[in-house]
């Protein structure tokens, strides 16, 4: 059974070839607006916000299953036949979900720092410690920060996760992403892949050099999946590629892509 698509949020920047760029967990549009817009300066980039995320409806069926429909939708409504797909983290295992499902959809796949393989449940504390503060208790944004400290001590990824807060009518503070529908189905996210087909266009996986999502064990794995594809280390990149070395991310998206 086909699940039911949901109407995809997305940000739009600039003319040409189209690609559509998917974030990763707990992320938005509004973490990719700065790299969208450099990068619409070549091409149209949309950038959309997943199911259960940034300003897309909720819903509390969340799968690869799911998300993949919900690109199909968007793509459909948006009356593109066929598109290059960019994915960060989450991201890249939706854009893989994807092209696996609808090769011909997909002129060209960017998968960011992310293979195609099994992941541990390593962001359940994370979530957990989320869904435990009441918001209605803070005033600000930053006093989450403080709050979150315990359970997720580096403050580059506490910033990150309240990039998720928003400000209800009342002022109350909440937290925009569906957290118990992402906790609930967080091991889901984390299972090894089961494509159906190899995808024989082009594809490229960009990884960060310090990060430990992509291994360079991984890369047969990539290569069995993927014949051609291209694996590009970005030096003094962490897993957010795009922040931590930005200019070379465009570079390398652009070459790929133009």
């Amino acid at each position: 059974m086909i699940p039911q698509p949901v109407k995809l949020f997305y940000q739009a920047h600039g003319q040409g070839e189209p690609l559509v760029v998917i974030h990763g967990l707990l992320g938005s549009s509004s973490n990719w607006s700065t790299t969208s817009e450099l990068l619409g300066r070549r091409l149209q980039v949309f950038a959309v916000d997943l199911r259960n995320h940034g300003n897309t409806p909720h819903s509390n069926e969340f799968s690869f299953d799911s998300m993949a429909e919900d690109l199909k939708y968007f793509m459909e409504s948006q009356n593109l036949r066929q598109a290059m797909i960019l994915g960060h983290s989450l991201g890249g295992r939706v854009a893989m979900e994807f092209a696996d499902r609808y090769p011909e959809m997909v002129s060209k796949l960017i998968v960011v720092d992310v293979a195609p393989k099994a992941y541990p449940p390593i962001h359940n504390e994370m979530i957990d410690a989320m869904l435990a503060l009441d918001l209605g208790m803070y005033e600000s944004a930053k006093e989450v920060v403080v709050a979150l400290a315990a359970a997720v001590p580096s403050i580059q990824v506490r910033n990150f996760l309240t990039k998720n807060i928003s400000r209800l009518s009342n002022g109350r503070l909440c937290w925009k992403v569906n957290l118990q529908a992402i906790r609930d189905n967080i091991d889901i996210l984390g299972c090894s892949t089961n494509f159906k087909n190899s995808y024989l266009k082009p594809v490229l996986f960009i990884r960060g050099e310090l990060s430990d999502y992509v291994l360079e064990e991984d890369e047969s794995t990539i290569w069995s999946e993927y014949p051609h594809a291209q694996i590009a280390p970005i030096a003094g990149a962490g897993h957010w590629v795009h922040i931590d070395a930005k200019e070379r991310f465009i570079e390398t998206v652009l070459k790929f892509t133009v």
